[in-house]
């Protein structure tokens, strides 16, 4: 009831979670608990079957599937764990724009100041994290949907490789990958290990081959007897071997107060040991477009039906997006697909590999934490500059299929919101891009805050 008012869920059962709450407490008083998640509030973004919660995707409440019987996959294995489902989060309408706002469900609010938007489109499972309801929840990334909301609400993030995580329901997208939004890097870790394990009968593991899906590991990040293995006082040697790639050229092309504390990150983690190398990836204008047609040809395809309907009340913004996507010609998509074997072939081959890089580093936003406008809680809003202002670091994870972290490494000067800061990873590299962050998440020069008294709740405050 006291973050009523951040509009976090579009489901939400006490009565359900009072029961899993119960027999979690038992097996607890049995000493025969499920795992280290049993017991644990875990949320999960509004985009697959979660039991007994309605299904909306973001979308008009008359349109959801109610009451849905069986939980998909990715819910079913968190609940198999002992994890307790609090609810199901709001999206954007078909996560169709990263600001984070649904005029359906008239919110979720930034809690580090409800007047920015708070990122999407994994909006509501963010503000679920960062406003202190649950440890770690689940978001999907087809566009940025789980690194952008959480640098701008002020959570870890991480959008693993394409088919690391699998998942029964939103198939249809070559790009979206289901990832952990979580409080601290160690909660995203242990959810990559329970959510990424193998799965032979997966849609994702098929199309990629389960002799080429590697079970999920955390190298050095994680011990064999599951205790966090980074020391927790870096020095001078921590990152020694450590080689971050930088594009200076687009590193550079963001906000000022975004550039000064990534460009910070990266003295720090140089001061841990790291190498910079310089790199330069060709045609990446070219790259970002690719991206832009295939996901607006994908989203055009798979809200058809919606868009046809003359019950079915669409966000104008999803409207505008839809006939976009529409209108993309098949010779575009083709030509797309030939920019992104290229990609693949410059930037997993070329430069992870061959110049043996463990991450590349940028900002995660191209801009400031937008400001909300005034009359948006109507209608949301359409503005396609800011979009790809704030998107302008996000394509190579979800066209190449590349794992990709966002943590937050700063506080915007006037609004106190987050800074985020994007590590890019080689396919199933999670580990590398885990151990690092989780050297940033204990510098020095971050002292991380909590957002404001009314937007936060801390759960453990009476049990400490």
């Amino acid at each position: 009831k006291k973050l009523s008012h951040l509009n976090i869920f579009s489901s939400f059962l006490p009565d359900d979670i009072r029961q899993q709450a119960l027999a979690s407490d038992q097996r607890w008083r049995e000493n025969k608990p499920l795992s280290v998640f049993d017991g644990v509030p875990v949320a999960i973004k509004d985009q697959i079957p979660v039991r007994n919660h309605r299904m909306c995707q973001g979308s008009d409440i008359q349109a959801c599937v109610v009451h849905v019987r069986e939980d998909d996959l990715l819910a079913r294995r968190l609940r198999d764990a002992g994890a307790i489902h609090v609810g199901v989060t709001v999206m954007t309408e078909g996560g169709v724009t990263p600001l984070g706002y649904s005029a359906h469900f008239d919110g979720p609010f930034n809690p580090y100041n409800v007047d920015h938007y708070p990122g999407g489109s994994s909006a509501g499972s963010t503000v679920a994290v960062a406003s202190g309801l649950v440890p770690m929840a689940v978001g999907f990334d087809g566009g940025g949907s789980i690194r952008v909301p959480a640098a701008m609400s002020g959570t870890m993030g991480l959008a693993p490789t394409f088919g690391r995580i699998p998942h029964d329901h939103s198939i249809a997208s070559t790009m979206t990958k289901a990832g952990p939004i979580a409080a601290t890097l160690e909660d995203v870790a242990l959810a990559h290990l329970l959510l990424g394990q193998t799965s032979a009968g997966s849609f994702q593991t098929n199309v990629i081959g389960v002799a080429y899906v590697p079970p999920p590991h955390l190298g050095t990040v994680v011990n064999d007897n599951g205790e966090l293995d980074v020391p927790r006082v870096a020095g001078p040697t921590s990152l020694q071997g450590t080689r971050l790639g930088i594009f200076w050229e687009h590193f550079q092309h963001c906000d000022s107060e975004v550039y000064e504390a990534s460009l910070r990150s990266v003295r720090y983690l140089e001061s841990l040991g790291a190498e910079v190398v310089n790199i330069t990836i060709p045609h990446l204008r070219e790259i970002h477009l690719s991206h832009g047609i295939q996901i607006l040809s994908e989203f055009g395809m798979l809200w058809d039906r919606q868009f046809h309907d003359p019950n079915h009340h669409l966000e104008a913004n999803t409207e505008i997006t839809i006939a976009l996507g529409r209108t993309v010609k098949a010779s575009e998509i083709i030509a797309a697909a030939k920019v992104r074997s290229y990609a693949l072939q410059k930037v997993c081959k070329e430069i992870f590999r061959g110049m043996e890089l463990d991450a590349i580093v940028s900002p995660m936003l191209g801009d400031k934490v937008p400001r909300a406008l005034e009359g948006y809680r109507n209608y949301g809003e359409s503005n396609n500059a800011k979009v790809y202002r704030v998107m302008r670091y996000v394509p190579l994870a979800n066209l190449l299929g590349l794992p990709g972290l966002s943590v937050p490494v700063g506080y915007e000067k006037e609004n106190s919101v987050p800074i985020g800061f994007q590590l890019l990873g080689d396919a199933w590299c999670e580990h590398k891009l885990l151990r690092i962050g989780m050297y940033l998440e204990q510098s020095a020069f971050l002292q991380r805050r909590r957002p404001p008294a009314e937007n936060f709740h801390d759960t453990l405050e009476k049990f400490v």
